[in-house]
């Protein structure tokens, strides 16, 4: 059976911090949140009125909205999606090509719009281009065309709304770069990419895949992240594998390998949470410390390392030995501590990193070394190791029963929920394989908890609402 990962922050001082986010996401310059209590928050640059429809730059989180059932949100690169606990999907900010899906040509979207009618569980936008993946498994794309990036065979005009890509339904996961490519994972394990070839494709005569293609006959990847030119990849043992480009280092395989075609392991150690940025490669070991390589030029000093360096091998990031998740923009990088306290550094003229503001084109000098962030904490954060089974619960909200199913059969698994405090406030034990369970929540306050799924060692965290 397949192991089940996911980065969990520990609870210990979760009392401290019940309005922390319990998701950051950021590609460029500004950086979208949830909040425990279901509500979505922004900071960041406001230039395509991804965060509301004040031409602004906001130096601290600011609610986006009224609503409190908000359940996933992803930053593009020049707009914001997000999901709600009933899976709807909605958009705002840039629409350029078609980037947001809503059906027009409209250059932006000031309000949040929903996006069709579906049900989603994942979704990723970068340089114009989207893909999603619907509840069913189903793979959706939308948006710019020109390099196949929606991977439908179908280059070169834009498309506007959603559109599905390949008739399978085990897709897990996905992730867009910013140089037109979308890498792709599936419940078997397996390693899948299309669009613009930036050197994981093939040689300088593929310039594009037209629709999604197998990269690697493995079958154990776990996690993938991207945004430059580079993919970084974990598999489910927690060894850590990158393709692609990698002229300023961001390989991290030393001097003189600009380019690989095929994923090549890093090392030999172990790793929990990895972050693909642009020209630079985050990482943190099992052991909780944080590394860094690639490029650090004067502008950003993005690496974190007190200076303006290059790296083409991992450095290791101070000596603290307590960071849970790393979350990389184009010129910023955050990363947030097992406490709950996050961190930011590098470049900040749009106020990405909540450490003041720098006007664009302006000469800021970067944040060189890792600073406490103002106004940002977490909870949980989970976008770890994709799950190799997939979760489902229903309804969601809930009433009184809550059904918890699994795509593959689950060996002694616990299940617990528990509440924005981090109290356990209901579990239920198995000494059998299981496939499905209920729980009665009848007893529950309104709110939002955490289902904690456990088995073989290992751990799945899903969000749900009693209504």
């Amino acid at each position: 059976m397949r192991k089940i990962y996911i980065s969990l922050v520990l609870f210990s001082s979760i009392y401290s911090f019940s309005q922390c986010f319990t998701s950051i996401n950021g590609k460029k310059n500004h950086v979208t949140a949830i909040k425990t209590d279901g509500t979505l928050w922004g900071w960041g640059s406001n230039s395509t009125f991804a965060l509301n429809t004040t031409f602004n730059t906001f130096e601290a989180p600011m609610q986006l909205g009224i609503d409190t059932n908000w359940q996933k949100t992803r930053s593009g690169t020049n707009n914001v999606f997000a999901i709600k606990t009933n899976g709807t999907l909605w958009g705002r900010g840039e629409n350029t090509r078609g980037s947001l899906g809503i059906g027009t040509a409209a250059i932006y979207s000031s309000n949040l719009v929903q996006i069709g009618t579906a049900s989603w569980k994942e979704i990723s936008s970068a340089s114009e281009h989207s893909i999603g993946i619907q509840t069913n498994g189903t793979l959706w794309a939308w948006g710019r065309n020109d390099y196949n990036q929606v991977g439908n065979n179908t280059c070169c005009n834009d498309v506007l709304a959603p559109v599905q890509i390949s008739t399978d339904t085990d897709w897990a996961s996905i992730d867009t770069s910013i140089w037109g490519y979308t890498m792709a994972l599936k419940t078997n394990g397996t390693l899948w990419g299309w669009g613009m070839n930036q050197g994981a494709f093939g040689d300088s005569g593929t310039t594009s895949l037209p629709v999604p293609t197998q990269l690697s006959t493995d079958t154990d990847w776990a996690e993938i992240s991207t945004l430059g030119v580079q993919i970084l990849m974990l598999k489910t043992n927690g060894t850590l594998w990158v393709f692609g480009n990698g002229a300023s280092g961001e390989l991290g395989l030393g001097a003189g390998v600009p380019t690989t075609f095929v994923p090549l392991q890093l090392g030999t150690a172990t790793w929990k949470s990895i972050g693909g940025g642009f020209f630079t490669s985050f990482a943190i070991k099992t052991d909780d410390t944080l590394w860094a390589w690639g490029l650090n030029d004067h502008i950003t000093g993005i690496l974190g390392l007190g200076d303006t360096t290059n790296r083409n091998v991992p450095t290791q990031i101070g000596t603290d030995a307590n960071w849970a998740k790393v979350i990389c923009g184009a010129d910023h990088t955050i990363a947030i501590k097992n406490d709950g306290t996050a961190y930011a550094w590098g470049l900040n003229y749009s106020s990405s990193t909540t450490l003041g503001t720098c006007p664009f084109g302006d000469n800021c000098n970067p944040i060189l070394l890792p600073t406490a962030m103002n106004g940002v904490c977490a909870v949980l954060e989970n976008e770890g190791f994709n799950l190799g089974t997939t979760v489902s619960i229903s309804p969601n909200p809930a009433k009184e029963q809550v059904n918890i199913a699994f795509s593959t059969a689950l060996q002694n698994p616990s299940i617990s929920i528990v509440d924005v405090t981090g109290k356990t406030v209901l579990t239920q034990n198995n000494t059998t394989l299981l496939n499905n369970t209920s729980m009665n929540v009848a007893g529950l306050s309104k709110g939002l908890y955490l289902v904690v799924v456990k088995s073989e060692g290992n751990t799945s965290v899903e969000k749900l609402v009693v209504d």
